[in-house]
């Protein structure tokens, strides 16, 4: 059996939906030769944990990170805050910014200091683990006779371990882009120019290096391949996210004969372009409308809330939804395949910045059977998603169309007309062992020679 290293900063116990494809790749590599060999960071780095273990055993190594430059600036500035409020707090309160503001807004963060928040963010707030990372990642590739190493990204700093490792040791390497690398997609305090180019170039190493570049979606592979070529042509393939048929062995699934209110369910973060907005308000002019009623609807928001709530509030006092949208935190992952397994309708939300995307619980939503209203723009998830008939599509900034499909979608759901909803949808080609045969299918390709 082969021995495969892999980088992954997101793994179990992360509860980040990041570690879920090097975890899924992990449970069933053995089954195709590879034997897989984790090189992640301590638990303690991760803000929300998983309390239940791995169901399948694997060797895991974790490390420390070290503290980037901002990480003393902030601890400095901390120190001295203190000291200076009191001796300044009538001139602060003078000349003190509106609640809400950002202190370190491109306005107001003086040039010096975005270039050291920038470099400390080069490529990511992660970059800590660059040294710790190479150095035991050698280690573990002369220890365990690896025989391919594996990065995921982003964190991008994992391809740079794995970049590092490759160069040392010349082991045969896959650099596996979950997301776009760039364009940077990051806060506008934590990039300027030269970090930009700094970035551009550290992802144009990795791509050069790799000996196999991987992509989530075949919208990514073709932009990739095309800004690459002729670097790419021949070794850059997509492995799409997908299921795990064993997630939903313990799932109860809908009830057999479903009961009001019709439960309309996000499961997820909610940011920016990640905004229920649009969609609150054409529930609520559906109901005012007389199109659908009040107390035959209930609406969920599972997760954390990355923006401002005053216009959410506004629309739900302006239609009297209280009772009727409600926000809960996060919840574990079984808790998350329960609800999205029980619910009548999954709402899925997407950027416009984010074409080449698919935000990974869109293949477990498919996997339920469930009606999928996806509130998203034409990419990626458009073309995943319109092949299925219990999917309805509307843009996210059209309050019309979003309108329309609530109101057909209830329809079909009440008049039973797809006979796919509530039925669990199981394609092959979106299955997570299928999907990891293809990685191990790819990993032998690059070790044959080696």
């Amino acid at each position: 059996m082969k021995n495969l290293l892999m980088i992954a900063y997101h793994f179990h116990p992360d509860r980040e939906v990041g570690a879920l494809r090097s975890v899924k790749f992990a449970k069933y590599l053995a089954e195709f030769g590879w034997r897989p060999h984790v090189l992640s960071v301590s638990g303690k780095y991760y803000g929300k944990r998983e309390s239940d273990p791995l169901d399948f055993e694997c060797d895991i190594s974790r490390t420390s990170r070290w503290p980037v430059p901002d990480y003393f600036y902030m601890k400095f500035r901390q120190m001295i805050k203190g000291s200076l409020r009191t001796a300044k707090r009538s001139n602060d309160e003078s000349t003190s910014s509106p609640d809400g503001a950002d202190p370190f807004s491109i306005s107001k963060t003086p040039l010096w200091k975005r270039i050291i928040f920038s470099l400390s963010q080069t490529p990511d707030d992660k970059i800590g683990w660059l040294l710790p990372g190479i150095a035991r990642g050698v280690r573990l590739a002369r220890k365990k006779n690896i025989d391919a190493l594996y990065s995921s990204g982003s964190p991008w700093t994992s391809h740079l371990i794995g970049l590092g490792i490759k160069k040392i040791t010349g082991i045969p390497w896959a650099a596996d882009f979950r997301d776009p690398w760039m364009p940077l997609q990051k806060p506008s305090q934590f990039i300027t120019a030269l970090s930009r180019k700094i970035e551009g170039w550290m992802e144009r190493q990795v791509i050069l290096n790799a000996d196999l570049v991987l992509t989530a979606t075949p919208e990514h592979q073709a932009a990739l391949i095309d800004n690459y070529t002729p670097h790419l042509d021949n070794k850059c393939r997509c492995i799409l996210n997908g299921f795990d048929l064993d997630d939903f062995k313990t799932a109860p699934g809908p009830p057999p004969n479903r009961k009001l209110p019709r439960h309309f369910l996000h499961a997820g973060d909610l940011y920016f372009g990640r905004d229920p907005s649009k969609f609150l308000e054409a529930v609520g002019e559906l109901i005012s409308e007389d199109s659908c009623r009040k107390e035959n609807i209930s609406i969920s928001f599972y997760g954390n809330i990355h923006l401002a709530t005053g216009n959410i509030n506004e629309i739900i006092d302006k239609f009297q939804l209280q009772g009727t949208a409600s926000f809960y935190p996060p919840v574990s992952r079984k808790e998350y395949l329960e609800l999205i397994s029980g619910a009548d309708f999954l709402i899925l939300m997407q950027s416009k910045l984010a074409p080449f995307q698919i935000p990974a619980k869109t293949y477990e939503y498919i996997a339920t059977g469930n009606f999928i209203l996806a509130l998203v723009p034409h990419g990626s998830t458009f073309n995943l998603l319109r092949s299925f008939n219990n999917v309805y599509v509307a843009d996210p900034d059209d309050k019309e169309e979003i309108k329309k499909i609530v109101a057909k979608a209830l329809c079909a759901f009440e008049n039973k007309d797809n006979s796919i909803a509530g039925t669990p949808v199981m394609p092959n080609n979106l299955g997570r062992r299928h999907l990891t045969g293809k990685l191990a299918g790819m990993l032998d390709s690059i070790t044959t020679t080696k």
